[in-house]
């Protein structure tokens, strides 16, 4: 179900040697092709274990939630609801949201909206149907762990320069940092470079709390930068692999900027595929790369086989 052994490729950019661990290749199409996957596995079968059925998730207008735990929780014989919000302008469901009920979830509609709101009102509906609603942004220590174990894996040498890390909760972030601290690796420097304009100090929170509950007191050198991006707002700049536009390209704009910077080795944490969830096919008819694997074809295939089953 999950890729464990993601690639790391090299580009020269400027003369400069950049290493990119392609995590969004965790799963390929009709996996969520996104690395926030880590850790829901296991958080998700701790649940079953104790014989929850019904999962709880919150999407965003642009995040892959509902569609990695419906497709997690698919496997596993989970029934998932999939609060996503609606705005006024919507006349069709969203890519993700699309494939979040392909694999069967739910699909809850709100009104858009605060996101705490909106978070409270799906927790009540959890619990009036007797099941349980994951953390806000999937921020779940498991993730922290299974993250931590990828960069356990990794050869020390490509951790000991720069980490470049696209971060959104910081859950991601937070297992990289984890990992470092397992190899002894306090010396590296780890940039966290913010897809919402959010204040650093919030994500800093994050960190501490969830490397707390798992007892880890050193870290790293982590600098958490907000460079002005919008949430909601893409980004387009060109990568040479398949990379999120809403997290990754953010964080690879910043990089290729602050480039002479960086101390080498230059790591680039690649946390998602490229669609674009405004498109019915994930934007791969307008030229978005999704996992880089899947054809248009393919995914037309896929989706008009959900509907005939529905």
């Amino acid at each position: 179900m999950i890729r464990e052994d993601t690639p790391i490729e090299e580009y020269e950019i400027k003369g400069k040697t950049i290493y990119v661990k392609r995590e969004d290749l965790t799963t390929t199409f009709p996996g969520p092709n996104n690395s926030k996957i880590r850790g829901v596995l296991s958080y998700l079968q701790k649940l079953k274990e104790q014989d929850i059925t019904k999962v709880g998730v919150l999407d965003t207008k642009i995040s892959r939630a509902g569609w990695i735990v419906s497709y997690v929780a698919s496997n596993l014989g989970l029934t998932v609801y999939d609060f996503y919000p609606k705005y006024k302008d919507d006349k069709n469901l969203r890519f993700t949201q699309i494939m979040a009920k392909s694999f069967g979830a739910n699909l809850v509609e709100q009104r858009a909206g605060r996101q705490s709101i909106r978070y409270t009102q799906a927790k009540k509906f959890m619990q009036s149907v007797g099941g349980v609603m994951l953390p806000d942004m999937l921020k779940l220590k498991e993730a922290v762990i299974e993250n931590a174990k990828v960069v356990e894996s990794m050869d020390k040498e490509l951790l000991k320069g720069s980490i470049i890390v696209p971060t959104g909760s910081a859950t991601i972030l937070s297992g990289v940092l984890a990992g470092l601290c397992n190899l002894g690796l306090t010396n590296t420097n780890v940039y966290g470079i913010l897809a919402a304009n959010v204040t650093p100090k919030s994500r800093i929170a994050n960190i501490t709390s969830l490397l707390g509950e798992l007892n880890f007191r050193p870290k790293p050198r982590v600098k958490i930068i907000n460079a002005g991006f919008e949430y909601l707002t893409s980004c387009n700049i060109s990568t040479p692999f398949p990379s999120d536009i809403y997290y990754d390209k953010k964080a690879w704009l910043w990089l290729i900027k602050n480039l002479e910077k960086l101390r080498e080795p230059i790591l680039f944490w690649n946390v998602g595929g490229e669609w674009d969830v405004e498109s019915p096919y994930g934007g791969l008819e307008k030229g978005f790369r999704g996992d880089g694997f899947t054809s248009l074809s393919d995914v037309k295939s896929f989706l008009s086989k959900v509907m005939r089953n529905e």
